[in-house]
């Protein structure tokens, strides 16, 4: 009788064990399911529907530093928009057409602007914290010295350019506003200055945006987050080393979502004993992967996430990459900030600091200096429009 239940009850722990076997089995069986869908939908941008788009620029200007805007004015007509910071001018286009239609002669200092409407065009000027608001025929309306407005301790520079853009919504105006102190201080200030304009007077309201915990640690090598507002006026953070996107809603409620690329597995540890080491400072920055600019899309109602891809400074034949020959992708987020593609780009033909969001779609520039079918004559884009895709 004993054997008998001693037979019994080995054949009830073996089939307890042949259950725990199957679960076990499918559990591993749904994460590896899991984990394979998690990876988003890539595309080759070469595969998708894309137009083009070009503009005849002035042989000498300064390509390597582009910044760009566009404009619908209110009957309608399309804009776009050049600084030429080389001819000190910021020139202007019929976009439909593609002709220049004036140059406005600027300052020579000018480093970002943004259009609000063709009579009120701002301008920063560079390292001065200079903004100026001028008229279509170039004419000065007024003049604000940031320095007098940003009251604090310590000195900051305003900073704009076309992956750092000035926003202006709803009588108020954002603005770069960075720190003057020691590298490794900069993590312990707000970046973002929110200033309101009414009847000629700007004012300092707040300041917002702060550096994530991961940047204290300083155990990457990384500057500075990329903002965009939406319709609802908030305020969309990539940060350089966060997979997940940071919203700001009401200007204090902080949300985050994930939206890991899939071409950035880790991030590159960045040698702290090399800190002051100018050689290893270049190549940590051209090899490190990390997240760029993140663009609103008005007209469509979704975002687009630059991601720069790591690379190899010294190729095996030899032959060396800069900052800007690396592949890299555009991530795709609906409204509600999940995925929808990311858009793979080939290295060496398209330039992720000039994009310009367009009524027609996002404009990437396909004029690559390191692509042996680079025209310094032409501003010349592709058009991406994710409704052509679907």
């Amino acid at each position: 009788m004993k054997k008998l239940y001693k037979l019994q009850f080995l054949k009830n722990k073996f089939k307890i064990y042949d259950y725990m076997f199957s679960f076990y089995k499918y559990f591993i069986i749904i994460l590896v399911l899991i984990s394979c869908n998690s990876k988003n939908k890539i595309q080759n941008i070469d595969d998708l529907n894309v137009t083009k788009k070009t503009f005849i620029i002035d042989s000498n200007t300064n390509y390597s530093f582009l910044t760009l805007d566009y404009y619908i004015s209110g009957d309608g007509r399309e804009y776009f928009f050049n600084l030429d910071s080389k001819n000190s001018s910021l020139v202007i286009y019929d976009y439909v057409t593609s002709k220049k239609i004036k140059k406005i002669n600027i300052p020579s200092n000018i480093m970002g602007f943004l259009v609000h409407s063709l009579d009120s065009i701002f301008l920063l000027a560079y390292m001065d914290n200079i903004l100026l608001l001028i008229d279509s025929s170039g004419t000065t309306k007024n003049r604000w010295d940031l320095n007098t407005l940003i009251h604090d301790s310590i000195k900051y520079e305003a900073w704009a350019n076309n992956f750092m853009r000035l926003f202006y919504i709803n009588n108020k105006l954002y603005i770069y506003t960075l720190p003057v102190v020691k590298l490794k201080e900069v993590v312990k200030f707000p970046l973002l200055s929110i200033f309101s304009l009414k009847c000629d007077t700007l004012t300092l309201e707040k300041k917002l945006l702060n550096f994530t915990k991961k940047y204290h640690d300083f155990n990457y090598m990384t500057y500075y987050p990329f903002i965009t507002l939406n319709n609802d006026n908030d305020i969309i953070i990539s940060y350089e080393i966060e997979d997940s996107i940071y919203v700001i809603t009401n200007e204090f409620l902080e949300y985050k979502y994930y939206s890991k690329s899939n071409f950035i597995d880790s991030f590159k540890v960045f040698n702290q004993s090399k800190w002051y080491n100018k050689k290893y400072n270049n190549s940590y920055h051209i090899e490190a992967p990390t997240y760029g600019q993140v663009i609103y899309d008005k007209y469509r109602n979704i975002y687009y996430r630059i991601v720069k891809h790591g690379q190899d400074e010294v190729n095996k034949d030899g032959s060396k990459n800069d900052y800007f020959d690396r592949s890299w992708s555009i991530i795709v987020l609906d409204s509600n900030f999940k995925i929808i593609k990311e858009i793979y780009m080939q290295p060496k033909n398209y330039r992720f600091t000039d994009l310009v969001l367009t009524r027609d779609g996002l404009l990437i520039s396909d004029n690559h200096e390191n692509n042996p079918k680079f025209n310094p004559n032409l501003l010349s884009f592709i058009v991406l429009n994710i409704e052509n895709e679907k």
